[in-house]
């Protein structure tokens, strides 16, 4: 995930140009989905300049579409994504420079589930420029690909429709595969996650809770088994953070 000889910000230009190329199709089922729920193409193209999370904006589209109170569309949002406070949070403790507020603000923007998987695997100095560089491409590729969905849809048959949106899930293994045949602990993890998710789908009264948390529940869980089984030593973090900095 690491190329030499590159500033900062080129390489998370690089690291986020797969990213960028793998929003496109999910963008682009966003932007039909609005346009088939009777918006013309500018609420979704809007939609995704001003917020950067493919399963809120799923959720509200729909909901909008199916004329929901605004109340229950920020409450259904707010739990989504809320698991992005935890990967901010694990994202501060990578960061080797001291940035002011308004830079920690666009990162956090910018800190959906690739972007992050990316920085947490990353070897090396996760600075401003570098998460400047991945979350710019990878938000390009989604505002692009909502504004393409949002124009072409007529000329598109149905089936293509339904099969861009999988492509997403596809991109997210490409991430966390080789991560996964490296280390034992991101394995057993990922595991867990699996594990925990498979009981919110197919347990009932657990598949009837809101939407976003069968995404929480087994993130959180996961997470803190994992610290919990594979605590990092101190003298490991010392080395981490001496290997960023020294870069």
């Amino acid at each position: 995930m690491k190329k030499t000889g590159q500033s900062d910000f080129s390489k998370g230009v690089y690291n986020g140009l797969p990213i960028a190329f793998g929003y496109i199709p999910l963008a682009f089922s966003f932007g039909t989905l609005a346009i088939n729920g009777g918006y013309n193409f500018i609420v979704p193209t809007v939609m995704s300049l001003l917020s950067f999370t493919g399963a809120g904006q799923m959720a509200g589209i729909q909901m909008m579409i199916q004329a929901a109170s605004i109340i229950s569309i920020f409450l259904v949002n707010l739990v989504i994504n809320s698991r992005y406070l935890v990967m901010c949070l694990s994202m501060n403790q990578r960061i080797t420079e001291k940035m002011p507020f308004w830079k920690k603000m666009f990162i956090a923007f910018g800190m959906t589930d690739e972007n992050f998987t990316v920085a947490s695997l990353y070897v090396g100095k996760l600075s401003f420029s570098f998460f400047a560089g991945l979350i710019l491409t990878s938000f390009s590729g989604w505002v692009l690909g909502t504004l393409v969905g949002a124009l072409v849809i007529q000329i598109l048959p149905s089936i293509v429709q339904e099969a861009l949106s999988i492509t997403i899930y596809a991109m997210f293994c490409g991430l966390l595969l080789p991560a996964v045949k490296k280390s034992g602990p991101i394995a057993i993890v990922t595991a867990i996650s699996v594990a925990v998710s498979c009981l919110f789908w197919f347990i009932p009264v657990l598949a009837a809770l809101p939407s976003g948390i069968n995404i929480i529940v087994p993130t959180v869980l996961a997470a803190a088994i994992g610290a919990w089984l594979f605590p990092m030593k101190e003298q490991q973090s010392a080395d981490v953070k001496g290997e960023n900095s020294d870069e």
